[in-house]
């Protein structure tokens, strides 16, 4: 088990200088906890409990953020935020030999940190900016950049029957993440707002990411409790675009989209032993390039509406073994070519769902509805993921699919 909790705290203000002017400032702070993870096996399993200690840190930042609303067709927003990473103690620094990747074989010292005493820190400045032209009353063009700095890093297996995350602290080792994403977008109304079309494109450059090394051993033990030797630092690229148009008026409404994605990394190290794919780039754990959404409600009385869902997107990619070679006489050892090279099955699905309203009054408070659906309609046996177990010395792969049939359901709702 792993997880995170935090106490955020805040102080904030505004000023007016004139009309169509606006500034925003103040600060605030963050004390994270990490819980790094937890391995509690049951009752009559072989394995020992065992768990990594917590991690204690701290984040305080200031900021300032400006709105001006230069004209009626042309406004501004822009601001900065200065942030400022602590992580503290109580813990220890490993430190390795020089030119030696990460192990607990290469490590020649130790440094101990006492309870909040300062382990390692990191800062720096994170601009913004926004432009919005209005150019019809039906029309505007935006544009924007952010800069953004994630001292907390999510590091996620999701090639485990039971996915792996764990929760890591910026530290000696493993910087904050920094990225930088510059979009633009076009938006239109036709028809007095009955209809909405958009298109989107983005940027994103990402410094610092973490990837668990090739041949990482992701299980807590007592022979492994230095987590961060199995990570280590990269980049990432990713850009898409998105189309939608929407219905908003009439008996019918409804949207439809499709996004186009990519999201890759590059990730090298001191040797080949931390150089995924021989340092060439690839692609992400949730790297889906095509995302296809068709939302529609038919509202067949005032009372009665009818709903459907499809969604469709091309499955994330997957390390499958290309060969095998055995050893001591029948170990079967698998051979990879490289990383995310292969993609399990497209995901597709279709919903739908009948809602039926309680009778409207004027003087009632509360309003109430009955949902009755059937989701995933045709039973698509959706993969989470690919896996591989020796049959009569050979690799053999099966499918794990989360929910492989229709599952109808009842629902009541209620409001007041």
């Amino acid at each position: 088990r792993a997880g995170i909790g935090y106490q955020n705290y805040k102080l904030s203000f505004s000023y007016n200088p004139s009309i169509g002017q606006k500034f925003d400032f103040g600060l605030e702070a963050v004390a994270y906890t990490v819980k790094q993870g937890k391995l509690q096996p049951g009752a009559e399993s072989d394995v020992r409990a065992f768990a990594l200690p917590d991690e204690k840190s701290r984040e305080m930042a200031g900021f300032i953020d400006y709105e001006w609303k230069i004209s009626s067709r042309i406004s501004l927003a822009a601001g900065l935020r200065y942030s400022f990473f602590q992580l503290l103690g109580p813990g220890q620094v490993f430190t390795y030999a020089t030119g030696e990747p990460k192990s607990p074989q290469t490590i020649t010292d130790t440094v101990s940190y006492t309870k909040n005493q300062q382990i390692s820190q990191y800062g720096g400045l994170e601009p913004r900016l926004a432009f919005n032209l209005r150019l019809t009353e039906t029309s505007a063009f935006k544009l924007s950049y952010n800069r953004m700095r994630q001292y907390l890093h999510l590091v996620s297996n999701t090639t485990a029957i039971t996915p792996i995350d764990l929760w890591k602290n910026s530290n000696t080792y493993l910087p904050p993440q920094i990225g930088d994403q510059l979009a633009i977008g076009y938006f239109k109304n036709l028809k007095d707002n009955t209809y909405e079309l958009s298109v989107e494109i983005y940027y994103k450059k990402l410094q610092n990411i973490v990837e668990y090394k090739d041949g990482a051993d992701l299980f807590l033990s007592d022979a492994n409790p230095v987590v961060e030797d199995d990570l280590i630092s990269g980049e990432a690229r990713a850009y898409g675009a998105e189309i939608l148009a929407r219905k908003n008026k009439g008996k019918l409404t409804g949207w439809l989209s499709y996004t186009y994605s990519r999201a890759l990394r590059t990730t090298t190290g001191l040797n080949f032993t931390e150089n995924i794919n021989f340092g060439k780039e690839y692609p992400a754990n949730f790297d889906t390039p095509h995302t296809v959404r068709i939302v529609g409600l038919w509202q067949i009385t005032p009372r009665t509406t009818f709903g459907s869902n499809f969604l469709y997107n091309t499955g994330r990619p997957i390390t499958y073994p290309v060969s095998r070679f055995t050893v001591n006489g029948g170990v079967v050892v698998p051979v990879f070519l490289g990383r995310n090279q292969q993609r399990i099955p497209d995901y597709h699905r279709l919903d739908i769902s009948f809602t039926f309203d309680g009778k409207i009054k004027k003087d009632r408070r509360w309003q109430s509805s009955w949902v009755m659906g059937i989701y995933n309609i045709y039973a698509r046996k959706n993969a989470y993921s690919i896996f591989f177990k020796t049959r009569n010395l050979i690799p053999q792969s099966y499918r794990l699919a989360v929910l492989g049939s229709a599952l109808p359901y009842l629902t009541y709702n209620f409001k007041f």
